[in-house]
């Protein structure tokens, strides 16, 4: 590879290059999602075309993880409730992303996700963003969901009933 051909692609590797991308509208693309299995978490990445990671969403996922460790505890005698809740524990877009419906897909992928493995709410985490704030109001009023929100040690949760 020459050198021209290397600055190219680095400068594509930038937040210039994300910028560029976003400007054009060049595309982006939800991953599957990924499960953790150290931690029962399972996210969700938004990549642009150059790869780079633009945005992301991670949940909790005990019911998968309460199934594969039901022989177990069966075993030891332990029994782990079924958990009715999903609780989303990150999102993040990348700023030139932001403002333009990324994170509010995440959400609704989420949301979809928890409908197909059987929860009954998702729950956001207890540091909601401003911004994060906008989209559960925004998706609360497009009546698509029932959202309820209420406040815990002070600061604003959303609870969506399934």
């Amino acid at each position: 590879m020459n050198l021209a051909a290397t600055i190219s692609i680095y400068a594509y590797g930038t937040s210039e290059g994300v910028k560029k991308a976003w400007e054009t509208r060049r595309p982006i693309t939800f991953s599957d999602w990924y499960v953790n299995e150290n931690t029962g978490d399972t996210r969700q990445d938004v990549k642009n075309d150059y790869g780079e990671t633009v945005g992301r969403i991670m949940h909790d996922d005990w019911k998968r993880k309460n199934k594969e460790n039901e022989e177990s505890e069966k075993r030891l005698g332990i029994h782990q409730p079924d958990f009715d809740d999903t609780t989303i524990r990150d999102i993040w877009v990348h700023p030139e992303y932001r403002k333009h419906g990324v994170g509010e897909q995440l959400y609704r992928n989420t949301i979809q996700y928890a409908k197909e493995h059987g929860y009954k709410y998702v729950l956001s985490d207890t540091s909601v963003s401003k911004d994060a704030q906008d989209v559960w109001e925004k998706l609360s009023k497009s009546g698509d969901y029932k959202i309820d929100k209420y406040a815990e040690g002070g600061k604003p949760r959303y609870r969506v009933t399934l």
